[in-house]
């Protein structure tokens, strides 16, 4: 049985190329861990694979819902788990690959029950969130659970609504730990870093390319087809803004250095949460660049490969 292989890192860091390549060298299919691309029509602004890409290496888990769907860690820990069973049978490898650290721990350790959605609670907090505001209810739930609301951005509407609810009905703002279900070999774990100067660039970059690639008319088209500004698809980092923008609430220049002011804290957020999980080994693409990380992983593949066929026949 192939272990599963974990490819993760900040946004903007160059984890598409990197498991791409991957991919490829050890004739893997990917598993996106990202809690944006697996909305459909929200293309540009979540820097989903494209279509070429997706059809170099199988995707799965994208363009899987729409935007006004809401969808949870644990389910998507429940969904990848299940495509990981199917796949593995087959021997073929797979790899696991974004930035959600709540995705990728769902589907490596699996995470606990949660209380189903209590509509009556969800209705009073919605109804809090239009009287009082977004910021009212991000600092109550700073102050009932600060380790959660710390991971959330204070416009993340869905997941603050869905933290309030938990602490309402269990008084802390996530499902219970669950004890680790391991699937398999102990996975690959890979976090790719650069300078922060230079993941500072490139995500300023990415933002141009975005906007030059049509994200504005990408935003422009989910409003005219009748997509909430509300939904959950929207809260995508960068939606918020461009909306804004076209409402003539704020400037393009003013919308996209929010956007990227907000991309490099979500940036910060990231590497912090990963860091504290010892099991990833940290690649340096700006030490390495992408070549050289690419071999390191391949060959740590193939050298942990070996061991799992070891320890089968003894």
């Amino acid at each position: 049985m192939t272990p599963l292989l974990v490819i993760c890192g900040p946004t903007g860091v160059g984890k598409t190329h990197t498991a791409l390549r991957v991919a490829e060298r050890v004739g893997g299919e990917i598993i996106s861990a990202d809690s944006r691309q697996i909305y459909r029509k929200l293309d540009i602004g979540t820097a989903k694979p494209t279509s070429y890409e997706r059809r170099r290496v199988p995707h799965h888990l994208v363009n899987v819902l729409d935007p006004s769907d809401s969808f949870s860690a644990g389910e998507f820990g429940r969904r990848s788990r299940q495509f990981l069973e199917s796949h593995r049978q087959q021997g073929a490898a797979s790899l696991l690959v974004g930035g959600s650290g709540m995705y990728i721990e769902a589907t490596v350790d699996g995470l606990g029950t949660s209380p189903a959605t209590d509509e009556g609670l969800r209705a009073r907090l919605e109804g809090r969130w239009a009287v009082e505001g977004g910021e009212a209810l991000y600092e109550e739930l700073t102050l009932r659970d600060p380790v959660v609301a710390w991971r959330l951005h204070s416009r993340d509407r869905s997941r603050i609504l869905r933290a309030l609810e938990l602490c309402e009905l269990t008084g802390k703002g996530e499902a219970p730990p669950a004890e680790p279900q391991r699937l398999g070999p102990i996975p690959i774990m890979i976090a790719l870093d650069r300078p922060r100067d230079q993941l500072h660039h490139r995500i300023e970059h990415r933002i141009r390319q975005m906007v030059d690639a049509g994200w504005v008319e990408e935003v422009r088209a989910l409003l005219a087809e009748g997509v909430s500004e509300d939904c959950p698809g929207m809260e995508s980092l960068g939606y918020q803004e461009l909306v804004a923008h076209l409402q003539g609430r704020m400037s393009l220049p003013e919308a996209l250095a929010q956007i990227a002011r907000r991309t490099r804290q979500y940036a910060k957020r990231q590497i912090t949460w990963l860091r504290r999980d010892r099991r990833f080994r940290w690649l340096d693409l700006g030490r390495f660049g992408q070549a050289g990380v690419v071999d390191r992983i391949v060959d740590h593949w193939h050298r942990r490969i070996d061991a799992v066929r070891v320890d089968s026949c003894t």
